[in-house]
Formats: structure tokens, C-alpha cells, sequence
């Protein structure tokens, strides 16, 4: 598997902040990062039919250590797929796991993708 790794501008932000309000974090994702989450997610699925994306990337359980400046958080999204064959939608919520450190006003995190989904 590999690592993800993310370097997330956050400028005049206080991390607290980011505590308070972890969608915060989730609006500082731009397109880049949004695509390279979209490419990770899916080079790291077992089944691509449907033509599946990553969409709706939210924040959840946001964690920072003040002393060792370190943290975590977790993104949860949707992996949208949609068969055209038979005219059928489905949607699964999946997510991801980071670690990161803050080097001046850089937040580095980085996870690795697991795909819970049996292919048997």
C-alpha cells in the first residue's frame, strides 16, 4: 500500500480553531489536493465499475497535540459509481486516517488507504 501525503496551507488560522470547527480544515483542501485525494482513493479500490469518484470530503474527529505539535483527523467521504448499463447509482461512505505535524504554517499529513470492500 501506499502513503497519501498532503501539505495543506493553513494560514492565519489558529489550530484551535481547526478544533472548534474541523470543516475548517476540509475547505483548505483545493482542487489539487482534491484530485490527488480522488486519485489515491481510487488506484487504491479493488472494484472500479461504475465509474467511481470520491466526492463530499469532510472532517471528523480532529486532534492536535499543542507540545509535541503533532495530530490527527480522520476524512470521510463518498465513493460515488454510477453503471450506465443498467441506469443504477450507489454510493459507500469510506475514509481515511491522517497523521499530521505543522512545519510553520504547513500542515504534512499523511494516511494510507485501505479498501474495506470484499472482492469475492
Amino acid at each position: 500500500m501506499n502513503n497519501c501525503e498532503l501539505k495543506i496551507k493553513i494560514p492565519n488560522i489558529d489550530i484551535q480553531d481547526l478544533s472548534k470547527n474541523e470543516q475548517l480544515l476540509a475547505e483548505l483542501l483545493n482542487s489539487n489536493h482534491r484530485q490527488e485525494l480522488q486519485e489515491y482513493i481510487l488506484d487504491g479500490l479493488g472494484n472500479k465499475d461504475g465509474g467511481p469518484q470520491a466526492t463530499l470530503f469532510k472532517v471528523k474527529n480532529f486532534f492536535y497535540n499543542q507540545g509535541e505539535r503533532k495530530g490527527a483527523f480522520r476524512l470521510t467521504f463518498i465513493v460515488q459509481r454510477r453503471y450506465c448499463c443498467s441506469d443504477t447509482e450507489s454510493c459507500q461512505e469510506d475514509y481515511l486516517d491522517f497523521d499530521f505535524v505543522i512545519d510553520n504554517d504547513i500542515l504534512v499529513a499523511h494516511t494510507i488507504y485501505f479498501d474495506w470492500s470484499l472482492n469475492n
